[in-house]
């Protein structure tokens, strides 16, 4: 690959997000990252973001956590949703 020969990464904005590589700085240091549901209305999209991300990073745990969050958020979804009877 020509960035593991150059040791640069440029960032592409059709696929590449800044909120995403915010959370890739976060996982460096923390192992994980934080997302204020408040702040991000559609945190769903966010971690689906963040998956895409980490392939080009070579940081696949960072893309398993992504995966695992935005799963979890999605069940947690259907059961609120089941408890208030809402259908989609």
């Amino acid at each position: 690959m020509k960035e593991a020969q150059e040791k640069v990464l440029t960032l592409n904005d059709e696929v590449d997000d800044a909120d995403a590589f915010d959370m890739f700085v976060q996982y460096c240091y923390l192992k994980s990252y934080i997302v204020d549901e408040e702040l991000y209305l559609d945190s769903l999209y966010l971690h689906a973001r963040v998956y895409v991300l980490p392939e080009r990073l070579g940081c696949i745990d960072l893309k398993t956590l992504a995966l695992k969050r935005a799963t979890e958020l999605c069940y947690r979804s259907c059961n609120e949703n089941l408890k208030t009877g809402e259908i989609f």
